[in-house]
């Protein structure tokens, strides 16, 4: 099962891999691979554009004047 896209769009970048790129986005590993079709997450390109997994975009944020 697929997760849906948040509609959102992230660019690989030198360093970036899968596992890096889920912790960054707060996304599941196994979503941001189907999401993408990822076959080889060995073998990302720099420049890369990746659909960001709709969970994703759940992210913890501080509030103003906290």
């Amino acid at each position: 099962r697929t997760s849906p896209s948040s509609g959102k769009t992230y660019i690989v970048k030198k360093g970036d891999n899968p596992v890096t790129i889920a912790k960054k986005l707060n996304a599941a590993y196994d979503d941001l691979i189907s999401l993408n079709h990822i076959e080889d997450p060995h073998r990302l390109q720099i420049g890369q554009k990746l659909l960001i997994p709709a969970r994703a975009t759940k992210t913890k944020t501080k509030k103003a004047n906290q």
